[in-house]
């Protein structure tokens, strides 16, 4: 009974780190807009930022194994 509560608490964690890492995707694809309307220097600084932060919650994702 007590892993079975412990597996839906990672499950929830999961979820939310999921739907994140779907609200950076939609983000992504507009900065792809803009970066083929202004430019690729005119995003280069948020392509950054969204890099790491998806980044770390594909590590939390990883280490929540």
């Amino acid at each position: 009974l007590l892993s079975r509560g412990l597996g839906d608490v990672y499950k929830r964690q999961h979820i939310h780190i999921i739907r994140q890492l779907i609200g950076e995707s939609t983000n992504l694809n507009q900065l792809a807009r803009q970066a083929n309307t202004y430019g690729f220097f005119a995003v280069a600084d948020r392509c950054k930022e969204m890099a790491q932060h998806i980044n770390l919650l594909i590590k939390r994702l990883k280490d929540d194994r």
